[in-house]
């Protein structure tokens, strides 16, 4: 599969947290994992790339092993699907942002594991912008939006507090 080993692989299966995501990311996860998907096999979470952090000439052991842990780069998710190694960013909603990540990883990934395995950058958000998602296709990057309305809750205690709710109409004078 690689020159370098991902480490190990876990099921892709609903778990009650996953390994560096936010909880907006969790979410969208979830309703892929529940939707209906191409067969992934394995996937790994949180994996690092790129350089981490700088750090000073004279740093400590102890500050360089935090600077590697938590200042590198890191793919929300690496998934087998068929023979393809999926480069996946989670978004709530996918921007710019996130198109310049994936490419990003991607690009982190190929250089850091040596693939031999075909790999394919993929943004998995809610929603995506139209911009972004007609450049994507134009980069070899997949765009799968879940269309759970995340981004919209309907439960009162996410909605802001205030006179004015979501929905409700104002008499203006």
């Amino acid at each position: 599969m690689t020159n370098k080993d991902l480490g190990p692989a876990m099921l892709p299966i609903d778990q009650s947290t996953f390994p560096h995501m936010l909880s907006l990311d969790t979410m969208v996860w979830r309703a892929f994992l529940q939707g209906d998907h191409p067969k992934i096999t394995k996937v790994w979470y949180d994996v690092k790339v790129g350089k981490p952090i700088d750090t000073p000439p004279n740093a400590s052991p102890s500050l360089l092993a935090i600077a590697e842990g938590t200042g590198a780069k890191r793919i929300d998710v690496v998934a087998l699907v068929g023979n393809t190694l999926w480069i996946i960013e989670l978004k709530p909603y996918a921007n710019h942002a996130a198109l310049g990540q994936v490419i990003l990883y991607r690009t982190l990934f190929r250089q850091k594991y040596g693939t031999k395995t075909p790999t394919l950058a993929t943004i998995i958000c809610d929603h995506a912008d139209e911009d972004v998602v007609a450049i994507a296709a134009t980069m070899d990057i997949q765009i799968i939006e879940t269309t759970q309305w995340i981004f919209f809750p309907e439960t009162p205690s996410m909605v802001e507090p205030g006179p004015i709710q979501i929905g409700s109409s104002v008499d203006v004078d």
